[in-house]
Protein backbone atom coordinates (compact mmCIF):
# COMPACT_ATOMS: atom_id res chain seq x y z
CA UNK A 1 0.00 0.00 0.00
CA UNK A 2 1.14 3.44 -0.82
CA UNK A 3 0.80 6.80 1.39
CA UNK A 4 -1.57 7.67 -1.28
CA UNK A 5 -3.57 4.32 -1.11
CA UNK A 6 -3.52 5.01 3.01
CA UNK A 7 -4.77 8.56 2.20
CA UNK A 8 -7.68 7.46 0.23
CA UNK A 9 -8.94 4.91 2.60
CA UNK A 10 -8.60 7.08 5.56
CA UNK A 11 -10.98 9.61 4.08
CA UNK A 12 -13.84 7.07 3.76
CA UNK A 13 -16.45 6.68 6.56
CA UNK A 14 -15.71 3.29 6.83
CA UNK A 15 -12.03 3.55 7.72
CA UNK A 16 -12.62 7.20 9.67
CA UNK A 17 -12.06 5.89 12.92
CA UNK A 18 -8.75 3.34 12.37
CA UNK A 19 -5.72 4.61 13.90
CA UNK A 20 -3.17 4.67 11.50
CA UNK A 21 -1.43 1.36 13.35
CA UNK A 22 -5.09 -0.01 13.03
CA UNK A 23 -5.63 1.54 9.44
CA UNK A 24 -2.27 -0.33 8.34
CA UNK A 25 -3.63 -3.86 10.15
CA UNK A 26 -6.50 -3.67 8.02
CA UNK A 27 -4.91 -2.59 4.83
CA UNK A 28 -2.45 -5.76 5.42
CA UNK A 29 -5.29 -7.97 4.41
CA UNK A 30 -5.95 -5.84 1.23
CA UNK A 31 -5.03 -6.31 -1.87
CA UNK A 32 -5.71 -4.28 -5.34
CA UNK A 33 -8.36 -5.94 -8.32
CA UNK A 34 -9.09 -4.48 -11.58
CA UNK A 35 -12.06 -5.92 -13.18
CA UNK A 36 -13.00 -4.69 -16.72
CA UNK A 37 -16.23 -3.55 -17.66
CA UNK A 38 -18.81 -6.20 -17.65
CA UNK A 39 -17.03 -8.30 -15.36
CA UNK A 40 -18.95 -10.02 -12.10
CA UNK A 41 -17.51 -9.24 -9.07
CA UNK A 42 -19.78 -11.78 -7.45
CA UNK A 43 -23.32 -14.08 -8.22
CA UNK A 44 -26.21 -14.33 -6.01
CA UNK A 45 -25.34 -17.19 -3.57
CA UNK A 46 -22.03 -17.49 -4.34
CA UNK A 47 -20.40 -18.06 -0.58
CA UNK A 48 -18.57 -14.67 -0.11
CA UNK A 49 -15.97 -13.49 2.94
CA UNK A 50 -14.57 -10.97 1.28
CA UNK A 51 -15.44 -7.50 0.92
CA UNK A 52 -14.82 -4.62 -1.95
CA UNK A 53 -14.01 -1.00 -1.99
CA UNK A 54 -14.20 0.90 -4.97
CA UNK A 55 -10.94 2.90 -5.98
CA UNK A 56 -11.95 4.19 -9.41
CA UNK A 57 -14.78 3.05 -11.67
CA UNK A 58 -18.44 2.24 -10.75
CA UNK A 59 -20.23 -1.24 -9.66
CA UNK A 60 -23.78 -2.14 -10.44
CA UNK A 61 -25.38 -4.29 -7.40
CA UNK A 62 -28.01 -6.03 -9.32
CA UNK A 63 -31.03 -8.31 -8.10
CA UNK A 64 -31.53 -11.15 -10.62
CA UNK A 65 -35.45 -11.93 -10.68
CA UNK A 66 -36.94 -15.70 -11.18
CA UNK A 67 -37.77 -14.38 -14.44
CA UNK A 68 -34.66 -13.29 -16.17
CA UNK A 69 -35.25 -9.37 -15.03
CA UNK A 70 -32.31 -8.19 -13.26
CA UNK A 71 -32.85 -5.24 -11.07
CA UNK A 72 -30.11 -2.71 -10.02
CA UNK A 73 -30.63 -1.87 -7.42
CA UNK A 74 -27.81 0.68 -6.87
CA UNK A 75 -24.39 2.30 -8.36
CA UNK A 76 -21.51 2.42 -6.91
CA UNK A 77 -18.70 4.60 -7.85
CA UNK A 78 -15.33 5.72 -5.66
CA UNK A 79 -15.18 5.25 -2.33
CA UNK A 80 -18.11 2.58 -2.15
CA UNK A 81 -18.40 -0.65 -0.46
CA UNK A 82 -20.11 -3.74 -1.22
CA UNK A 83 -19.67 -7.06 0.68
CA UNK A 84 -19.11 -6.14 4.06
CA UNK A 85 -21.53 -7.58 6.01
CA UNK A 86 -19.05 -11.03 4.69
CA UNK A 87 -16.56 -9.85 7.25
CA UNK A 88 -19.10 -9.92 9.53
CA UNK A 89 -20.37 -12.99 9.06
CA UNK A 90 -19.32 -15.11 5.82
CA UNK A 91 -22.76 -16.09 4.34
CA UNK A 92 -24.28 -16.32 0.45
CA UNK A 93 -24.62 -13.18 -1.39
CA UNK A 94 -27.62 -11.88 -1.41
CA UNK A 95 -27.28 -9.78 -4.28
CA UNK A 96 -24.79 -9.85 -7.65
CA UNK A 97 -22.18 -7.49 -8.28
CA UNK A 98 -21.19 -5.96 -12.25
CA UNK A 99 -18.40 -3.58 -13.28
CA UNK A 100 -20.06 -1.09 -15.04
CA UNK A 101 -16.74 0.32 -15.91
CA UNK A 102 -12.97 -0.88 -15.98
CA UNK A 103 -13.08 -0.55 -12.26
CA UNK A 104 -10.78 -0.99 -9.38
CA UNK A 105 -10.92 -2.08 -6.17
CA UNK A 106 -9.47 -2.94 -2.66
CA UNK A 107 -10.59 -6.22 -1.59
CA UNK A 108 -10.34 -6.94 2.26
CA UNK A 109 -9.48 -10.94 2.28
CA UNK A 110 -11.94 -12.51 4.38
CA UNK A 111 -9.91 -15.29 5.22
CA UNK A 112 -7.36 -12.69 6.47
CA UNK A 113 -9.11 -10.48 7.93
CA UNK A 114 -10.97 -13.38 9.59
CA UNK A 115 -7.28 -14.08 11.12
CA UNK A 116 -6.54 -10.68 12.41
CA UNK A 117 -9.88 -10.98 14.31
CA UNK A 118 -8.95 -14.25 15.79
CA UNK A 119 -5.77 -12.21 16.65
CA UNK A 120 -8.44 -9.86 18.81
CA UNK A 121 -6.39 -6.78 16.21
CA UNK A 122 -8.02 -3.47 17.44
CA UNK A 123 -8.03 -2.27 14.26
CA UNK A 124 -9.90 -5.22 13.16
CA UNK A 125 -12.44 -4.80 15.48
CA UNK A 126 -13.02 -1.25 14.79
CA UNK A 127 -13.60 -1.84 11.49
CA UNK A 128 -16.44 -4.29 12.68
CA UNK A 129 -18.13 -1.21 14.63
CA UNK A 130 -17.70 0.74 11.41
CA UNK A 131 -19.91 -1.52 9.59
CA UNK A 132 -22.11 -2.84 12.17
CA UNK A 133 -23.26 0.72 12.27
CA UNK A 134 -23.79 1.48 8.81
CA UNK A 135 -25.57 -2.55 8.67
CA UNK A 136 -28.04 -0.98 11.91
CA UNK A 137 -28.48 2.52 9.60
CA UNK A 138 -29.25 0.39 6.78
CA UNK A 139 -31.87 -1.69 8.62
CA UNK A 140 -33.51 1.60 10.70
CA UNK A 141 -34.09 3.23 7.52
CA UNK A 142 -35.66 0.17 5.88
CA UNK A 143 -38.22 -0.09 8.98
CA UNK A 144 -38.74 3.56 8.73
CA UNK A 145 -39.22 3.45 4.65
CA UNK A 146 -41.41 0.07 5.02
CA UNK A 147 -43.80 1.62 7.91
CA UNK A 148 -43.91 4.51 6.11
CA UNK A 149 -45.11 2.47 2.70
CA UNK A 150 -47.42 0.98 4.71
CA UNK A 151 -48.95 4.17 6.12
CA UNK A 152 -49.35 5.61 2.47
CA UNK A 153 -46.87 8.44 2.83
CA UNK A 154 -46.31 9.84 -0.68
CA UNK A 155 -42.71 9.02 -2.15
CA UNK A 156 -40.47 12.30 -2.47
CA UNK A 157 -39.53 11.63 -6.39
CA UNK A 158 -36.01 10.61 -5.97
CA UNK A 159 -32.97 11.90 -3.62
CA UNK A 160 -29.39 12.28 -3.44
CA UNK A 161 -27.22 9.69 -1.56
CA UNK A 162 -24.82 10.52 1.32
CA UNK A 163 -22.28 9.87 -2.03
CA UNK A 164 -24.44 12.36 -3.93
CA UNK A 165 -25.74 9.99 -6.19
CA UNK A 166 -29.43 10.26 -7.31
CA UNK A 167 -31.64 7.64 -7.27
CA UNK A 168 -35.53 7.46 -7.40
CA UNK A 169 -37.47 7.09 -5.05
CA UNK A 170 -40.20 4.96 -6.60
CA UNK A 171 -41.06 2.67 -3.69
CA UNK A 172 -39.86 0.10 -1.78
CA UNK A 173 -37.37 -0.40 -4.61
CA UNK A 174 -35.56 3.12 -4.66
CA UNK A 175 -35.41 3.03 -0.66
CA UNK A 176 -33.43 -0.07 -1.06
CA UNK A 177 -31.33 2.02 -3.85
CA UNK A 178 -30.57 5.07 -1.28
CA UNK A 179 -29.34 2.45 1.20
CA UNK A 180 -26.49 1.38 -0.53
CA UNK A 181 -25.07 4.88 -1.30
CA UNK A 182 -24.96 5.58 2.64
CA UNK A 183 -21.53 6.17 4.00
Amino acid sequence: MTDEDYAFLKQLPLFRRLTPDGLRSVASTMRLQRVGAGALLFEQGEAGDDAFVVRSGKLAVELPLPDGVVRTVAKLGEGTVVGEAGLVQPAPRSLRARALHDTTLYVIDGSRFGALRAANDPGAYTLIRSIALTLCDRLRDTNVRIQEQWQGKPDEGSQATARGIAVPTGGAWGRLKRLFGRG
